[in-house]
């Protein structure tokens, strides 16, 4: 393959992938908005992460979702407004501000479906049926793997992923995250 057809693959590639983060992405906060809950499809994402690991920093979260702190303050000022999840002080470091939840955010996460029952997504992968959907997340996994700090990011989302309801040795790409210390 040459250096332009890389290229150009790496451009539909994104695209394709863009397209399909985006239409379950929307679909996930169309419902929020069907349901009446004032949260965006990040907020949501924010609040159950904290309702599985406990108490956590921003700059642990920008790990987990492999996005820049900065992104994520505005995202926790508005769940602090809404009351939903508070920052204190790490009572062992008090350089560290830690994030948990209030009672009205662990309600909130408890009636938070993982996955809405009109995914899009779900749909896709019935048109593609099972050895198609399992041969695309190996692919896709050693994509991720494949590119610099793949792996790490890798294992930075497994947390992301077990909040999700997923058990570890149940993940399709589990060969693909290597531990780190």
């Amino acid at each position: 393959m040459t250096q332009n057809e890389k290229r150009n693959t790496a451009i539909e590639l994104k695209m394709l992938m863009s397209v399909a983060w985006k239409t379950t992405t929307l679909a996930y906060e169309q419902w929020l908005t069907r349901e009446g809950i004032d949260l965006s499809g990040l907020q949501s994402a924010v609040l159950r992460m904290v309702a599985h690991e406990g108490s956590n920093t921003i700059s642990e979260l920008s790990k987990r979702f492999a996005i820049d702190p900065s992104t994520l303050v505005p995202t926790v000022d508005a769940l602090e407004r809404k009351s939903l999840l508070i920052r204190q002080r790490d009572p062992t470091d008090r350089r560290r501000v830690l994030l948990t939840l209030t009672e009205d955010g662990q309600a909130l996460v408890a009636r938070l479906p993982h996955l809405i029952e009109d995914d899009p997504l779900l749909d896709g992968i019935e048109a593609l049926g099972e050895e198609k959907t399992m041969k695309l997340i190996e692919l896709l996994s050693l994509l991720v793997s494949a590119m610099p700090e793949g792996v790490q990011l890798l294992h930075n989302a497994l947390p992301r992923l077990l909040a999700s309801g997923l058990k570890e040795e149940n993940l399709l790409c589990k060969q693909f995250i290597q531990r780190r210390p």
